[in-house]
């Protein structure tokens, strides 16, 4: 989900019920709600088509809020991934499939518990844009590869399948894989090292990419193993702090979450001063997008 400048909860329902629970699981209809979050009053409900989101396939992970254009785009994590992009006045919605939204097959990977785990195929996930709002960045879950595209060439509804090849960019390798990904409105791009127990930052450029330029931003004597197991949301704060919450999901997906306390708790929330604010901050003062 996020909140934008004017009040505003946007949340995913991907439809699942008992995601994890072969004989009960459930698909719904996917949707998009918005929420006034002073008066809690739903101001719209968007339902995605079956040619939009794929049943029983498809999983709505993630979202970000392009104010500039009125958009929304939706990561769709299911193995081949996808990209959902939502039109807030006209109130329509399309998707996008590449090659690069899809899982890579992975050998387990050690994580901050010291442990190795298995890594699901799961496709497009992390998304961010940046605060210019020209160009998306995203990456599958089981991958390592991270890329961009400009969004004059998702808003467009007719682009073809060769018009969306020819805008994605490899932004270079990353040195684990990561879920959540955010911008800030100073242009760097926070992700999580979920090998190296840290969270990662990097300022891309024309000339950058993210193999051999990103820094670590938290890690190690701020924040232990405890508390950096899975980094899977980024928020901002009004006092140019960064917002982590970690969930210790490569244990819950394999069945091993310890709920006894001895081994610490599950969920943490950190916040480290960066002083930026977010990426739709550029964007603040912008009147809200009228909502059907």
């Amino acid at each position: 989900m996020e909140i934008d400048p004017h009040g505003r909860m946007w949340i995913v329902d991907c439809g699942f019920l008992n995601l994890f629970d072969e004989e009960r699981f459930e698909w719904h209809t996917p949707r998009l709600i918005i929420l006034d979050i002073d008066s809690l009053k739903v101001l719209h409900v968007h339902e995605f088509s079956p040619h939009v989101a794929i049943p029983p396939e498809s999983f709505l992970n993630d979202l970000v809020l392009d104010l500039k254009h009125g958009f929304v785009y939706i990561s769709d994590a299911r193995e081949q991934g996808g990209l959902i992009v939502y039109d807030v006045e006209r109130d329509v919605s399309w998707r996008f499939d590449h090659s690069t939204f899809a899982a890579r097959s992975l050998m387990p990977l050690t994580f901050c518990d010291h442990r190795s785990y298995p890594i699901g195929p799961t496709g497009f996930d992390g998304i961010a844009l940046h605060p210019d709002a020209t160009t998306l960045y995203y990456c599958p879950l089981a991958s390592f590869e991270l890329y961009s595209i400009p969004v004059s060439v998702i808003t467009n509804q007719s682009t073809t399948s060769q018009q969306l090849s020819a805008g994605i960019s490899h932004r270079g390798t990353r040195p684990s894989i990561s879920d959540g990904m955010a911008f800030d409105a100073a242009g760097n791009l926070y992700f999580a090292d979920m090998q190296g127990c840290s969270v990662r930052k990097w300022t891309p450029d024309g000339s950058s990419n993210v193999t051999d330029s990103s820094s670590v931003l938290i890690g190690g004597e701020i924040a232990g193993p405890r508390e950096l197991q899975w980094a899977d949301t980024f928020g901002f704060d009004q006092n140019g702090n960064l917002l982590i919450a970690t969930n210790r999901l490569q244990q819950f997906v394999n069945g091993e979450t310890d709920y006894s306390g001895a081994s610490g708790s599950n969920y943490h929330l950190l916040s480290t001063h960066i002083g930026h604010r977010s990426y739709m901050e550029p964007e603040a003062q912008r009147s809200p997008a009228p909502l059907h």
